[in-house]
This record gives C-alpha cells, sequence and structure tokens, in this order.
C-alpha cells in the first residue's frame, strides 16, 4: 500500500492531470459515480498542487525536519507505552 501511494505521488508530480485521471479509470468510478468522481479528481489536483510547494529546498526541509519531530514522538509515545503494559503484565 505504502508503495503504490508512493508511485502516485511520484507520477502526479510529474504529470498530475493525467495520473488522477489514470487512477480514477482504474478505480472504475467514473463509470459507477461521475459526478463523485468529477469531485475526487478536483480535490486530488488542489491536493498535487499543495505538494509543489515541497520543490523549494528551505519548504522540503522543513517538512522532513518536522516529519521527523513527529515520527520520533510517536515512537517514542509506543514505546513507553509498550514497557508500561509490560511491567504491569509482571
Amino acid at each position: 500500500m505504502f508503495t503504490t501511494a508512493l508511485l502516485f505521488l511520484v507520477f502526479s508530480m510529474w504529470r498530475p492531470e493525467a495520473t488522477v485521471r489514470f487512477c480514477l479509470k482504474m478505480s472504475l468510478l467514473p463509470r459507477l459515480a461521475p459526478r463523485i468522481a468529477t469531485v475526487i479528481e478536483t480535490k486530488l489536483l488542489d491536493m498535487i498542487r499543495g505538494f509543489a510547494v515541497l520543490k523549494d529546498t528551505r519548504n522540503l526541509i522543513a517538512f522532513l525536519a518536522w516529519s521527523l519531530v513527529y515520527w520520533t514522538a510517536n515512537g517514542l509515545g509506543v514505546w513507553v507505552l509498550a514497557r508500561a503494559f509490560a511491567s504491569s503484565c509482571r
């Protein structure tokens, strides 16, 4: 799942409209619910336009730094929780 999402992001930065159209066609959503497919297409293209800010090196470094802080805090929280449960089971 992560690899699929990463491929979507890479291709969507390269060719946003074609990538979104291809993914929607693969989901069969345009045939099953065309109005919903149009809304999803618009939202996805808006989201992809927001990722364009990461092309700036300064913004990319800030994003990566905050991601590192977030995931470190998340990992430490899980570690503390696991240790608390382990000590209560003894």
